[in-house]
């Protein structure tokens, strides 16, 4: 079943696809490291300083059953660590350790390697209003989204399907 040319022709679609080719790529590329693309992902997104578990979620786009799991994994490996927070005791920081900082230094230079050979097929030109309009994508979702969503009003409870059903004929 093939897709249709409109569907191959969004930038939905166009943005999707590409994004798998590079977390396939990534995910290549890591596997004798023993680092996926998530894990790559994660570690470049600790800070030295650390990061509330709470903020890790929302940036990496991860469920907290997800980044929990990822989080474990990361931990049993010993290349991060977790902390309460030094001022609020409530909240759970992360850490890279010394390890965690050498895949972090491998993930960054292969991003960085990937990112110049990409340059390297662009004029800067190119580049740059690729960049532009890449930046602008979520602010333009989120805007679609607001002026697209509608509250739900006059819905009628119904007992059952059947009951819709009779109501529709």
């Amino acid at each position: 079943m093939g897709l249709r040319a409109e569907q191959k022709s969004t930038a939905c679609f166009s943005v999707k696809t590409a994004w798998h080719a590079i977390f396939r790529m990534y995910n290549t590329l890591g596997l004798a490291k023993g680092i996926s693309s998530s894990t790559g992902f994660l570690l470049l997104n600790v800070p030295r300083e650390g990061v509330a578990v709470t903020h890790l979620g929302p940036l990496l786009g991860l469920s907290a059953r997800s980044l929990s799991r990822s989080l474990n994994g990361l931990e049993s490996k010993g290349w991060i660590k977790r902390r309460l927070d030094t001022q609020d005791k409530r909240m759970m920081r992360v850490f890279l350790t010394p390890q965690g900082l050498k895949f972090r230094k491998e993930a960054s230079q292969t991003v960085k390697a990937f990112q110049q050979f990409l340059m390297g097929k662009w004029s800067p030109e190119q580049w740059q209003l690729l960049q532009h309009m890449l930046e602008h994508i979520p602010q333009y979702a989120s805007e679609f989204a607001e002026q697209n969503s509608k509250p739900a009003t006059n819905i009628k409870k119904t007992k059952s399907i059947e009951h819709e059903m009779a109501l529709e004929n």
